[in-house]
């Protein structure tokens, strides 16, 4: 799955680690934990792409691969519902 940020959306990460996206028309998220900060990071060093986010955070985290997908499906989830970013399904 590609994951697209909304235009102008700003994320916002605490000195704890925690993120809070900004939308455009000035809304703010509920802070999200540092898990779900290193997956906003994957996700943006790999263009969206959840599936190479995945294997990133794989890399560094020492979890089951289903546990983190798990993650990151919940954490794109949660973003898409409140209206942050797009899902496009991968060919």
């Amino acid at each position: 799955m590609t994951v697209t940020v909304e235009a102008g959306l700003r994320a916002m990460i605490s000195t704890d680690g925690e993120l809070t996206l900004v939308a455009p028309w000035g809304t703010r998220s509920p802070s999200y934990a540092p898990e779900a900060t290193a997956v906003w990071i994957a996700l943006r060093q790999h263009g969206g792409d959840s599936d190479a986010a995945t294997r990133a955070l794989t890399d560094f985290w020492v979890m089951d691969v289903s546990e983190i997908s798990r993650l990151v499906d919940a954490c794109v989830t949660r973003w898409h519902d409140d209206g942050l970013v797009t899902l496009c399904q991968m060919d």
